[in-house]
């Protein structure tokens, strides 16, 4: 997203060798994971207690819970994967989702809106002006995007006809004059591209990052002049 090569730089020595294993930064991820775990737990001096914690487990839960809906796959039958397997699952097999509900992307929608109230709520509960102004801007930009979000998505609902998740999938993998895939983008490539920025804008990154944005600012140092 950021058009960057990300962190690489921790790695693994081999015992009583000097080879490091760096692995393109496959054990940089897990060093941020363990600092997350064991670094410092901050808190403001004055803050709301309940809407600081409020507002990080409710950003979190909202995010996770819209993965509840989304097919990953098809049906998976242990007993094909392995034939071992067969002898304990038999042939049952079971969806790749964890809730196939009719709404699924009204779900989605009602979910990803939550993090706004996250968002808001971490601002107005540490007791600081300038916190309270960032959150602000950040909910107004989030809310913006996501009114753009869904109504690029409406379209595809009156194309296959359901708000259905898993539904709207098996729809894509047919064809479209007889060689192109059924997929949302050749439908609706301008709404594609109006999701794709929406979508961008959603996350705050460049160029849609102000929230989140470090403003520079330069202090000039005067010295006093003294006459000849």
């Amino acid at each position: 997203m950021s058009d960057r090569i990300g962190a690489n730089r921790a790695y693994i020595r081999i015992p009583f060798t000097k080879v490091k294993l760096v692995w393109w930064g496959l054990f940089h991820g897990m060093a941020d994971g363990l600092k997350m775990l064991l670094k410092e737990d901050f808190k403001p001096r004055t803050y709301d207690w309940y809407a600081y914690a409020g507002g990080a487990v409710g950003g979190v839960h909202a995010g996770l819970l819209v993965f509840a809906v989304v097919p990953f796959g098809g049906m998976i039958t242990p007993a094909k994967l392995w034939a071992p397997l067969a002898g304990f699952f038999g042939d049952k097999s079971w969806p790749m989702m964890i809730a196939n509900l009719d709404a699924g992307i009204l779900i989605v929608f009602a979910f990803s809106g939550l993090t706004v109230i996250g968002a808001m709520l971490a601002g107005w509960s540490s007791s600081n002006k300038f916190s309270l102004l960032g959150a602000l801007r950040a909910g107004s930009q989030m809310i913006s995007y996501e009114l753009v979000l869904a109504l690029t998505v409406l379209g595809l609902i009156f194309i296959y006809g359901t708000v259905n998740l898993d539904t709207m999938v098996r729809h894509q993998s047919g064809t479209v004059l007889g060689f192109l895939p059924a997929w949302g983008i050749v439908y609706q490539p301008f709404a594609a591209t109006l999701f794709l920025a929406a979508a961008i804008a959603e996350n705050k990154r460049i160029p849609f990052d102000l929230p989140e944005a470090e403003i520079a600012s330069s202090s000039r140092a005067t010295s006093p002049s003294t006459a000849p």
